[in-house]
């Protein structure tokens, strides 16, 4: 099998308490010369350390917005895929743990489904569990999956298959903790895409304070009726006017029913999710 090209892309919010991902991303066997690693930090400085470890290796590169208010994960990956040029996408969270066959297995996942979006499980370390340090091997034997949707974990998905959905939403709304990369999938999927969660590849979540946030925000029940309306027109593009339309309804439903619709199309779309 010939090996594709491939392009890792990460982000920040200027508050990771270890930089264990990029630990990991440097110890992959996959060809050095076939894939590169971007960690995209939303505000104006990458952390010395980060910047230390990021330039231990050649084709790892460290970017930064200089974005003002709430950190934005769209912003970010988007600003990551668009400073890359693998064929293939391995969109990760800024905090996992990856096997060193990672890309090796992804690869041959892809070749398998060309055209599908393929997301990798997180497996997450539960506190008690936690000593401070971070070991594949104790992560390997007593991670579990919490969130069985987490579609944030890791995505595998072809360039050409991100640019076609337009990447992430980069709304106002979507910024801060929340359900983006649930949001992407659903666009995915709208645009008729195959969805698959990998049987067997994982990534580790070392646990940290801070790791189960609050998930019920009035951001989040925005995000969640905004990715609500896109599933029933099935629109597939990101587009922040358009989720501005979407969410002059909102506020008017909202303002009738006391945020009624809005809590309704968020247990709904959970449950799609969970069956998904």
């Amino acid at each position: 099998m010939n090996l594709p090209s491939i392009s890792i892309v990460t982000w920040d919010g200027g508050f990771r308490e270890s930089y264990h991902t990029v630990d990991s991303v440097q110890q992959l066997d996959y060809p050095r010369d076939r894939y590169d690693f971007t960690w995209v930090e939303y505000y104006n400085e990458l952390n010395p350390v980060l910047g230390q470890k990021m330039d231990a290796s050649p084709n790892c590169q460290g970017l930064c917005l200089n974005g003002e208010g709430q950190w934005h994960v769209g912003r970010c990956m988007n600003a990551g895929i668009a400073a890359t040029r693998g064929e293939l996408l391995v969109l990760i969270d800024g905090d996992v743990v990856l096997e060193p066959d990672m890309l090796h297995r992804a690869a041959e996942a892809h070749a398998g489904a060309p055209t599908a979006a393929i997301y990798v499980r997180r497996w997450d370390e539960l506190p008690q569990d936690h000593n401070g340090t971070v070991d594949l091997a104790r992560l390997r034997a007593r991670s579990k999956v919490i969130v069985v949707t987490n579609f944030g974990g890791c995505l595998i998905a072809p360039r050409t298959l991100v640019a076609k959905v337009g990447g992430y939403e980069e709304h106002a709304d979507f910024s801060g903790p929340g359900m983006i990369s649930g949001e992407l999938a659903v666009r995915l999927r709208n645009a008729a895409t195959p969805i698959i969660w990998h049987q067997s590849l994982r990534v580790y979540h070392p646990w940290h304070t801070g790791t189960r946030p609050t998930t019920d925000t009035p951001a989040q029940r925005r995000q969640a009726w905004v990715t609500r309306c896109r599933e029933l027109a099935v629109d597939c593009q990101a587009d922040p006017h358009h989720a501005d339309e979407y969410l002059d309804d909102y506020r008017t439903e909202a303002g009738k029913h006391q945020c009624s619709p809005a809590r309704r199309a968020l247990r709904r779309l959970r449950r799609i999710l969970r069956l998904s």
